[in-house]
This record gives C-alpha cells, structure tokens and sequence, in this order.
C-alpha cells in the first residue's frame, strides 16, 4: 500500500513538473512570437513610413518645377492652363493653386475653401524661403506642398500643391491589417489624432487633451506620449481597458524638410 502511495505521489509531482513546463514554455513562446511580431510590425511601419517620405518628396519636386516655370513666364489663364498640363501626375488627387504677394488666388484646381483658412501661413512661410526651394506644411485636413515664385530677385508670390491627409491614408494606411483587430492610424507631432480607420469619431482629438470618450478604448496615453516626444523604442505594448494586450509599432515621417533644385 505504501509502494502504490509513493508512486502516486511520484505521478503527482511529476505531472506537476510537466504542467509547470509546458506553462512556462507556452509563455516563454508566447513571449518570443509576440516579440517577433512586433518586429515585424515595426518593419512594416518603417516601409509605409519611407513610402509617404518618398511620396512628399515628389510633389515637392513637382511644386519646385511649377515655380521655375511661373518664375520665368509672366502670368495669365494661358500659363496655369499649361501649369495643369505641366504637373506631373500623382498617385494621389492633387490640387493645383498659386496666389500672388496679396494672397489673392490667381488660379486654383480644388477647393477654395479649405484653401482660405491656410493662405496666411503659406504667405507667412513661402516670404522666408529662397528662391528654388520647396517644402511641405501641414494645415490639417491638408498637407501642402510650397514653393515661392521670384522674378529678377522679387518675391512675386507662391505656388502650391495640396493633398489631403485622408487621402494619404486611403492610399498608404488603410489596407494595412494585421488579424482581425489589427490596424494603422496616424497621428501628428502635436499629439494630434489625424486618421483613424475605426474610429472616426476620434480625429482631431489629441492625447494632451483626452476626455472620458477617449478612455473607453485607452486606459492611458502613456506609449503615445513617449512616441510624439521621441521617448518610444520602434514598438511596445499595452492594455486596453477590456484588459486585451495590444501590440504597437510605428514610425515618424520627417514631412518639413525644405527642399532645393540640384
């Protein structure tokens, strides 16, 4: 009887080293697939990250283009008839504007009204810069490319393309799926929410400023914090308020760079 008792006892702590095991090789393999899925993420985040840098990059060579020409030929319908015909033709809908050392609209393909709340900053920022160079500010719903037009060194105004960030995110983000929970947003460098494929409701909204709406799917914005403040390593995790883990990997599209003619 004590024989039988001793192998029991024996089959129970053995099991129980067993079950020990697997637990902590599940987690250990849980713990190692998830690290390589947030790599894998990160790399992901890296390629779609180049592709809008890429992507900025060309329109701004396309906008330094459109100045040179403005530059050396005297304005009229002729012109920015030719302009459209000049614009090299983007992946994305662009739209085509130039306005004069007022901010007058000279002539403009796209909406007038988005265009009015920005037209002091593109005056503003185009004043400053030299003639031959371009680059990207961003007015949220639009990102804009700038260039200023100069004749025999006079500041004669400025040529613009503007696309919108909705429409950068269709074409870049949106496809972007991991599992059945999985998505991209985008978000600027003031904390400020600008795309968001679930919750649209969201954009806009800005992680310094969260309300009670916000926490329903955050239980903070720390991570998010640490990513706009350049404190994030190129992923990390977190828990949602339901207590689901979530992975997360980003990176930042440097979108302010001015660029000059070779």
């Amino acid at each position: 009887m004590k024989g039988y008792l001793l192998i029991i006892v024996t089959l129970v702590v053995v099991i129980s080293a067993l079950i020990t095991m697997n637990i902590f090789f599940q987690q250990s393999l849980q713990t190692e697939m998830a690290e390589q899925f947030s790599e894998q993420q990160s790399l992901l985040s890296k390629t779609i990250g180049k592709d809008i840098t890429t992507y900025l990059s060309l329109i701004k060579i396309d906008v330094l283009h459109m100045a040179g020409m403005l530059s050396k030929l005297e304005l009229s319908q002729e012109i920015y008839d030719e302009l459209q015909k000049e614009a090299v033709i983007t992946i994305i809908k662009v739209d085509i504007g130039v306005l004069n050392p007022r901010g007058e609209v000279m002539f403009l393909k796209g909406d007038r009204g988005l265009l009015k709340h920005s037209v002091s900053d593109i005056l503003s920022q185009s004043r400053k810069m030299p003639a031959g160079t371009a680059k990207i500010i961003e007015n949220p719903p639009i990102v804009y490319a700038i260039s200023p037009i100069y004749r025999k060194g006079v500041y004669e105004g400025v040529v613009l393309l503007a696309v919108s960030v909705e429409d950068i995110a269709n074409h870049f983000v949106s496809s972007i799926k991991s599992g059945s929970r999985g998505y991209a947003w985008i978000m600027d460098s003031d904390g400020t929410l600008l795309y968001h494929p679930t919750q649209p409701s969201m954009v806009g909204g800005n992680i310094y400023k969260a309300d009670a709406a916000c926490f329903k799917c955050h239980r903070t914005f720390d991570l998010e914090k640490k990513i706009v403040e350049g404190k994030a390593s190129n992923y990390g995790r977190y828990m949602s308020p339901v207590g689901e883990d979530k992975i997360i990997a980003f990176s930042t599209v440097a979108i302010d760079e001015s660029q000059s003619l070779p």
